[in-house]
């Protein structure tokens, strides 16, 4: 009888093991699975705020170059030559100068700020590239954003 209890001691102590590890693999992929959603939850986070400021960006282009720098190159009659040469390169305006040609687009620029930190936007780094499009017509352009407010990935 004394080898079946030495037996039954190590067939206990041999479960008791196996399920010590099954519960601290259960927990470990509970603790990742958690990481992963705060990760995933954050980077959604952080997307909302990019689409924000990228949709504010658009705004105060579109402003721009319709409602100042097409008109004001119209005005000399040569619009096309003067917008074909920018049909590769496009025009770069960053905020400060996106702010700086009236002050109705104070407000726009005042949301320029990262959602998560309330860190503004660098009124330098932060710009549009607004590229003119055959026929150069007030409303024949493309807008690419380019985002400094500390939005980047860490």
């Amino acid at each position: 009888m004394k080898i079946n209890k030495k037996r039954l001691i190590i067939l206990l102590i041999l479960i008791a093991v196996i399920v010590v590890i099954i519960i601290g693999i259960v927990i470990h992929n509970n603790n990742n699975k958690e990481d992963n959603k705060k990760e995933s939850s954050s980077k959604i986070t952080l997307n909302i705020f990019e689409h924000d400021i990228e949709k504010n960006l658009r705004s105060l282009a579109i402003d721009f170059y319709e409602n100042f720098y097409w008109p004001q190159v119209t005005k000399k009659g040569t619009n096309k030559k003067i917008l074909e040469n920018y049909k590769k390169t496009g025009i770069k305006i960053d905020v400060n100068n996106l702010d700086s040609w009236t002050s109705d687009n104070d407000e726009i620029v005042a949301k320029l700020v990262n959602g998560q930190t309330n860190e503004a936007c660098d009124r330098e780094k932060t710009k549009v590239i607004i590229t003119p499009e055959e026929p150069y017509d007030k409303d024949d352009y493309r807008i690419e954003t380019i985002i400094s407010c500390g939005l980047e990935e860490k």
